[in-house]
This record gives structure tokens, sequence and C-alpha cells, in this order.
């Protein structure tokens, strides 16, 4: 519940990206999005929800209509059969906001086609996308990247595209190329999870498999990695509360980001543990300052994103982008 008795009022926003967002399902150069906006005493406080409906499996219409239900209601709770982007912007305006923390987290970067030798060499590790233009093309491109980096450390991410026969043939070939060093670990290899402790050596990380309520069923196949969405998790605080579940667990909790603005990225940063590489790299597909929703928001020096957390002001939100709903 939010305690503040200050209006609330909903926005929608529409950004233009650099190149079309690599989700499945997805061809527009158009981010589009809602923001809550409350005005306190000092400033505003804003949270957000950036719908993308192949990947997040809802629609911008019922995201909209949980929103406009909240800022309507004379309590402004929380609903229980909430989307988990809804409860995501609303616990943002619960978040503590206005120390002036500075906060510094190291992300990892995501492959292009065109990606330089320059721009890998920025980062210690590059997530890549595998699965979609068969194995000898996932294998071209993991060599792309260790001859522009030899050093870098892969995270492939196969969103359950493979079988576990298929999974098993191409960890089988990375052996083969002694490539395995340089894979960190594979992302949702396959639907059928069961099987997968039968691969040898496999680094498993669990991402969209992944339900914070069926956790100690999914922790038996012992993962290296989680990745966190809260977007798709449940919200902020449900997931720092998972994370003080498993703190004493030796595994990777990794924030990634569903190509939010800045917003939702400084939000995502306050969540991420400083020790961790984190997959906020998403920023690069916007074209700040004229495509982002707040002026002088968010830094980035090579593979560290820098932000100082503050209440913002009228002058730091470019109003011209928004549309009140």
């Amino acid at each position: 519940m939010i305690e503040s008795k200050k209006k609330i009022k909903l926005y929608t926003y529409h950004l233009k990206t650099k190149y079309p967002l690599p989700v499945l399902g997805n061809t527009s150069d158009i981010r589009r999005g809602f923001l809550l906006i409350q005005e306190v005493s000092d400033g505003y406080k804003i949270g957000e929800a950036a719908p993308l409906p192949s990947f997040h499996k809802t629609t911008f219409a019922t995201i909209q209509r949980e929103l406009t239900e909240f800022v309507c209601s004379p309590r402004q709770q929380i609903i229980d059969h909430y989307h988990s982007l809804s409860i995501f912007a609303i616990d943002m305006l619960n978040i503590e906001e206005g120390s002036n923390s500075k906060y510094i987290r190291t992300i990892n970067t995501l492959y292009r086609k065109d990606i330089s030798q320059e721009e890998i060499l920025h980062f210690q590790s590059i997530k890549l996308k595998v699965g979609r233009e068969g194995t000898t093309q996932d294998l071209n491109n993991i060599q792309d990247i260790l001859n522009k980096n030899p050093n870098i450390r892969i995270r492939l991410d196969a969103n359950c595209l493979w079988s576990y026969k298929d999974t098993s043939i191409f960890w089988n070939q990375i052996i083969q190329k002694n490539l395995q060093d340089s894979i960190e670990y594979i992302e949702d290899p396959t639907q059928d999870i069961e099987n997968l402790n039968r691969i040898s050596g496999v680094p498993l990380a669990l991402d969209t498999l992944f339900s914070i309520s069926k956790k100690e069923e999914l922790l038996v196949h012992n993962p290296v990695a989680i990745i966190l969405k809260p977007t798709l998790q449940g919200g902020f605080f449900k997931v720092r509360k998972f994370q003080e579940c498993v703190r004493e667990k030796k595994m990777q909790l990794v924030i990634s980001s569903t190509f939010e603005s800045s917003i939702g990225i400084s939000a995502l940063m306050k969540l991420s543990d400083p020790r961790t590489i984190h997959g906020l790299g998403t920023l690069q597909y916007f074209s700040p300052p004229k495509h982002d929703l707040i002026k002088n928001s968010i830094q980035q020096d090579r593979d560290q994103l820098i932000f100082f957390d503050q209440i913002y002001t009228d002058e730091d939100i470019r109003w011209d982008l928004l549309e009140e709903v």
C-alpha cells in the first residue's frame, strides 16, 4: 500500500530505439511503456512498467487497466492478481529515495553482429542469444567474440529453444572445440530441465524457467546462477525477499532488465549486488539524451553504470515525451 496521500498520475511514453530489441517476436524500433508519477514534498517518485507482450505474456491494455485501477483506488493497494510489471511499477513508489547515494554496478554487454573489438574489450562478460540460427552459427558467433576479446566470459541464452538432445549435442561441440572455459553459463537451454543433470559439466542458469514460488524444486538442479527479472517474478520487494532467503547458497543472483528506460534500470541497480556482473546493459539500445525520460540520469563508463539516487524534479523529467492517461 502507498503510504503517502499525494496524488498519483499515469502516463504513457514512446521511445525510439537504435535498432529493434532482440526479443522473440519483436520487430519494432519503438519502446512503449507506462510511468506512475507521484508528487511528494520535494519532487516526484516514479514507477515504470514497460511491457514486451511476446515476452511478458500480457498486453498493454491489461497493464494500463491495472495501473489505472491502482491510481483510482482510494486505498491504493496492490491487487494480488496484478501482473509483475504493474507490481514492479507500484513497488518503485515505495523504495526509499533521495539519499544521494552513489550506485556503481558492473554490467555485461549484448552481442550484435556489428559489435566492434573496441567495444567488446571494455567488458568482462557478454550475453549471446543461441538456438535461433543453428549450432554452426552459434559456434561462429562464440568464436567471433573470442577473436575480439579472448578473456571475456560468455553468457549463453537459449530461451528454452533447444531440446535435451540439442543441448547435449551443442555442449559436446563446445568441449570438442575447447571453448568450455569461456562459457560462464547457459540460461534456460531447454524446457526439459529434469534431464539437465544428465549433461555432464553444463553450467546451468535459470531465467524464465525460474519461479520464486517453485524455488525449492528448481534449486535441486544446482544452477550456477539465477537470473532475476522483477518484472516477471513478482516485483521489486518479492525479489528482494528471495535474495535474502538464498543469501547463503553459492550461486550468482543476476539482476536482469527487460529493456526498461533509465528509470526502471535505476531501481534494478538498487536491487543488485555490487559484487556480481548484472544484465543491465540494455540502455545501449536507446539514444540518450534525446531518447531518455530523465535528463542526466544513469551514466555509463565502459562496463559500469553509475547512478546518484535522488528525488526527481520538474527539471529532470522529460515531460515532452509523456502523455497523461
